[in-house]
Formats: structure tokens, sequence, C-alpha cells
């Protein structure tokens, strides 16, 4: 399925009318049930049901509800429309279970944020953490790929999904939640002629790119552009998480000094064999699991993909979110590797010196086999 997003049918639509709506349109009313649900927002002395509640709701849909307006909300892609309360009800609903784990002060400077995702696979599961959490009111999607069924162990999508762009796919996503998303889709991917266009005006831009020339050319615009740079990498049952501040330290190395490329190196990676000793030396082989390291030897051979998995996934798509977050608010966020790791935390005699010496066995092997 080769179509290009189309700003007319692939965003919402908003009416002011009921009889403004294009014709057979599926209507689902939420606005009432919205501004009652405010009222125990606004007033949590009360729970349903308790004395004196019904009152005080009956009088706050009487008067101030009634200054509250409504939106019909049509998504052309599904032939539906939802009645919503105006843009700052719904977004008071929608993040009201978010107080204060966020307070508003910070809700506001986090949904004020700029963000650019490359790369829709582990990316996907990075905007849909953004958007539910009431995160980056502005983003754009980049991903020339579309989804197919080895897709659906790590993406939130489902079998009648297949065929269809990532980039578009996971927008709509981001639209059926937050109607009022303001994104910018490159659904025919990033390369090198667009990739500054994408990333200038950013305030983060996260990388989930498997092109290690754009890895590499990214962070140079980033480094010129004083925008720090966010990139998550599935790592089996955890997440290597990397945070370069470009915004703070333009001088800082790529990939903080890990990997040092050159333009020839980039030039001479012509084969998968090559683009993965590339990627193992930005990972870093010594810090993946034993599974994945031995899964890898096994590409081509038995496994025609590196693996991931959803839990994974989803994890990526936490770190990401809560980075995002801390630099929206001016938290300190220092540069460097973040090491995700369930196994640590919940695998039996992980830090024994039995298991560092399995761990360490199964890294020379791979290093033997595959060169360092």
């Amino acid at each position: 399925m080769d179509k290009p997003f189309d700003y007319a049918q692939d965003k919402p639509q908003f009416f002011n009318k009921k009889k403004e709506l294009p014709r057979g349109a599926d209507v689902i009313d939420a606005f009432s049930r919205s501004l009652e649900e405010l009222f125990f927002v606004r007033n949590p002395r009360f729970k349903k049901g308790m004395p004196g509640a019904d009152e005080a709701l009956a009088k706050f849909m009487n008067e101030d509800a009634k200054v509250i307006n409504g939106v019909y909300v049509y998504y052309p892609w599904m032939g539906k429309t939802v009645y919503l309360p105006e843009e700052k009800i719904y977004f008071e609903l929608r993040t009201a279970r978010n107080k204060n784990i966020i307070n508003k002060e910070e809700q506001d400077k986090y949904r004020g944020v700029k963000i650019g995702i490359a790369g829709m696979s582990v990316g996907s599961n990075v905007a849909s953490t953004l958007a539910l959490t009431g995160g980056p009111k502005s983003m754009r999607l980049a991903d020339f790929d579309e989804i197919e069924a080895t897709n659906l162990n790590r993406i939130r999508a489902g079998a009648i999904s297949i065929g269809q762009s990532k980039a578009i796919f996971f927008a709509q996503n981001i639209y059926e939640l937050d109607p009022w998303a303001e994104l910018e889709i490159y659904d025919k991917g990033i390369n090198k002629d667009n990739i500054e266009d994408f990333i200038k005006g950013l305030d983060v831009f996260i990388d989930e790119m498997d092109s290690i020339d754009l890895k590499v050319r990214s962070r140079f615009i980033c480094k010129k552009h004083k925008i720090p740079v966010l990139m998550a990498t599935d790592n089996g049952d955890n997440v290597i998480f990397d945070v370069e501040r470009y915004d703070e330290n333009p001088e800082l190395a790529i990939f903080n000094g890990r990997v040092e490329i050159t333009e020839e190196e980039l030039g001479n990676l012509k084969t998968f064999r090559d683009w993965i000793k590339i990627a193992a030396r930005i990972v870093g082989a010594e810090v993946q699991t034993p599974r994945l390291l031995a899964s890898i030897l096994e590409l081509g051979k038995t496994i025609a993909g590196v693996p991931q998995i959803g839990s994974a996934a989803s994890m990526a798509g936490a770190c990401v979110s809560y980075a995002v977050r801390k630099i929206a608010v001016g938290d300190k966020l220092p540069s460097g590797r973040y090491d995700i790791n369930l196994d640590e935390k919940m695998t039996f005699g992980y830090n024994t010196p039995e298991g560092i010496k399995k761990r360490e066995e199964h890294l020379a092997d791979f290093l033997s086999k595959f060169g360092k």
C-alpha cells in the first residue's frame, strides 16, 4: 500500500454543528459524560453516590458546564465522529490522573516541547507513550516502511493493519487519542537530503533508525543545532538507553564517544554483516544479553532478523517519554548510557561469580566468531 499521507483524509476534521458532519458518519456522544467526570475531577471531595454529590453535580451541570463548548471530531479513516468538550477541557480530563506524578506546570512544559521520532518500530512505542502521558502536542514522525506480520510482536497494531504505512497508522493512533495533536508525517522516511529539515526546530530528536549512515548524520546535525538526542535500543528483555545532550555541550562526541566513524567507514558498509559489526560497536557487545549475542550469530542461518520483543519495546517507550519529560521541565539528565536491565533485577544468581563468568564466556564466544 503506497498511499502518501493525506492531510484531508488522514487527520481529524472538526465541526461545530452536527448538521455539518459528512453524511452517514456515526456519532459517539462523549460530551455530557465528560462534563460529569469534570465535576468529580474538580471537586475531589465528592464521589459518585456520596451524600450531596448528586445535588452538587446538578448545580455544576446547570451553571459551570453551560459555558463549556463542544466540538464534533470526525475521523475520516473510520467514518466515525466523537462529540467532545473543547480542547483545554478534554486535555484537563485526559491528564487528570497524572497529578501529581506530573504537576500542572510540568504537564504544560511537557506538552509544549516539539519532538521528532525517526523509525516507527520501537519509535511507535515511544510516540504512543508520549501521547498517552499528555506529552508533546507537536511531533514529527518518520518511517518509509509498511506494517508486516513480523512487526506484530512489538508494535501496537493488529492483523487488519498489515500493509499500512507505519508512519500514517501511528499518526492516526495518536489522533484518535489526541485529536488536537500537531503532527508532521514523513511517510517516505528520511534520507540524507531531508534529514536536516526533519531535525531543525525540534527540542528533542529521538533516533530509532536502522540506518547507520543516518544515525551518524543526524548527530552531526543535532550538534550543529544544539538539539539533544535520545536513543533506546532493545536488548533482549532489557533496554539500553543513550542520552546525548548536544543542547548542553555541542562539543560532545557522537554516541558519547563510544564509536568514531569516518566517512570512509560509512561508505564501506556494504553487507548486513558490516552493518551488524558497526551496530554492535554502537550498542556495545559487552552489555548485550547472551541470548541476543547468540541470536546475532544465527542471523542469515536460522534467524531472519535481529530479535526484538514487545515488552522491551514498551519499556523503551517508557524510558524515552520519561527522559523527554525531564528535559522539558529542566530536570538534570546527564549525557551517558543508562542500562535498564530486568535480568539483573529479577534473575537469580545474575551477579554471582558463576553468573558473571557465564556471561563473560558468551561474550568471548561472540567476539571470537564475529570480531570486535
